[in-house]
């Protein structure tokens, strides 16, 4: 009566991990935490951040992403995870603050801006812009302009999208004026622009 079902195969869900001796069975039990979107499980999924096997924070972190309201504790682990382990999940980290995070997170995301981990900066490039860092707006055009991996230039443009100042048009237009960009960049560019513009409709 206390606690919802939903909680409740939660509780479940968590007495069978802990109980779990197989890495196969801990990722499936991870992921069904993650699908249930319930807040009880958080303190129990930040503890597998520190699991050695890839797999299983990789897993951790996409269920706590599926979480509907994330406490300061698993904020902060994830600014940790950021700072700390690049080339690998630091950008899941990253995307999950841009989503859940605040102001405060800022200044661990801008320092990803410089990341030579494009999945980190990609992923930063996007979590500053939901966070509404219009400051770093310069800095995203710098990256969009400059970058040769497709993957980051995709999200710079759509973190100007979010943005959404027209101070970021002649940026964009630049990136367009490329010779024989890939299709998809350009896809992507013309979105921006248009929805920047307000003709997203047409």
């Amino acid at each position: 009566v206390i606690f919802s079902l939903r909680d409740l195969r939660v509780f479940d869900l968590l007495q069978r991990l802990d109980r779990s001796a197989s890495p196969a069975e801990e990722l499936r039990l991870i992921h069904e935490i993650g699908t249930s979107a319930s807040p009880r499980g958080q303190k129990e999924l930040l503890g597998y951040l520190a699991s050695p096997r890839f797999e299983v924070r990789v897993e951790a972190l996409l269920a706590i992403e599926n979480l509907p309201a994330l406490e300061s504790q698993t904020l902060e682990a994830l600014a940790t995870e950021v700072r700390r382990n690049p080339y690998t999940t630091a950008y899941l980290a990253a995307r999950i603050l841009g989503k859940q995070g605040g102001p405060g997170h800022l200044p661990v995301l801008r320092e990803a801006l410089d990341a030579q981990d494009y999945m980190l900066q990609g992923a930063a490039v996007v979590a500053v812009a939901r966070l509404g860092d219009s400051p770093s707006r310069e800095r995203i055009e710098d990256i969009l302009i400059h970058t040769q991996i497709p993957r980051v230039r995709i999200q710079a443009a759509y973190a100007l999208e979010i943005l959404g100042d027209r101070d970021s048009v002649p940026a964009l237009v630049s990136c367009l004026r490329r010779e024989d960009p890939p299709a998809y960049i350009s896809d992507e560019l013309v979105l921006a622009l248009a929805d920047i513009l307000g003709i997203m409709e047409g």
